[in-house]
């Protein structure tokens, strides 16, 4: 498993098998961890984050979230999406 791999078809393909595994229809908060392993921030605000909001607007996830963070990339990825 490329623990890193921020792409949208991974994040995509990483939710759908968790709310599978869970057997749910949705999740509460979806959390993107350690966004300062991404090749570059440009894939969190092009690819991880519009991949997560397609969730959010299905009814699968309520919010997302950033987690485990330096604020340099955080602020970044706020000020970009």
């Amino acid at each position: 498993v490329d623990m890193f791999n921020f792409s949208a078809v991974r994040v995509t393909e990483g939710v759908e098998d968790s709310l599978k595994r869970l057997q749910v229809d949705y999740i509460d908060i979806i959390q993107v961890h350690d966004i300062e392993f991404a090749p570059s921030l440009d894939v969190i605000v092009n690819e991880t984050l519009p991949a997560l909001e397609k969730f959010v607007t299905a009814g699968k996830a309520k919010m997302i979230g950033i987690t485990g963070y330096p604020l340099g990339p955080l602020k970044e990825v706020l000020e970009r999406s």
